[in-house]
């Protein structure tokens, strides 16, 4: 989780760089910069942290839930890769909406497909 909080915090500080008409980041001083706050930075760190880390949880888990829902070792192992893949999967097509279109509209979609999928989840 550390490295992803790393990761995370290069991502945020990157985000917030100023660029000029050259394409090229401009040096800022702190009182010059109108980004985010360091505690926003913070809470951004955290979360994507600890999303990132979410991926992985359940890896050292595999021997155990495997054998309770009745998988066997090769089927448990895909739970990990299969998360793996739908967070790459998600990366590649939904990161590049952000671009093309509205931010709040894609928001408002994500949540209503995140909604029934994760019903689903709950009832199998």
């Amino acid at each position: 989780m550390v490295c992803a909080m790393v990761v995370a915090r290069i991502i945020a500080m990157c985000c917030i760089a100023e660029f000029n008409e050259t394409g090229k980041p401009e040096q800022m001083t702190i009182s010059q910069s109108s980004g985010p706050s360091r505690m926003m930075v913070g809470l951004l760190e955290v979360s994507c942290g600890g999303l990132v880390a979410n991926i992985y949880y359940a890896q050292p888990l595999v021997g155990l839930i495997g054998p309770a829902v009745g998988l066997l070792a090769g089927q448990a192992s895909l739970i990990v890769s299969l998360t793996q893949l739908g967070y790459a999967a998600g990366l590649v097509l939904l990161v590049p909406l952000g671009d093309l279109l509205e931010t709040r509209g894609l928001v408002v979609l994500t949540i209503g497909i995140s909604i029934p999928a994760l019903l689903l989840a709950g009832v199998a």
